[in-house]
């Protein structure tokens, strides 16, 4: 089974931190995205 460090080519632990980071602020916009979609779709 692959590592980590090999699915996100990266060499050292600050580079996975950055794709974490990363990671993260892409999910948490996604979510946004998706709420407001959903309760825009509600008000109508």
């Amino acid at each position: 089974m692959k590592t980590l460090f090999e699915i996100f080519r990266v060499d050292h632990w600050g580079e996975f931190w950055w794709v974490v980071v990363g990671l993260a602020g892409q999910l948490m916009f996604s979510m946004r995205f998706l709420i407001q979609w959903i309760s825009s779709e509600r008000a109508r």
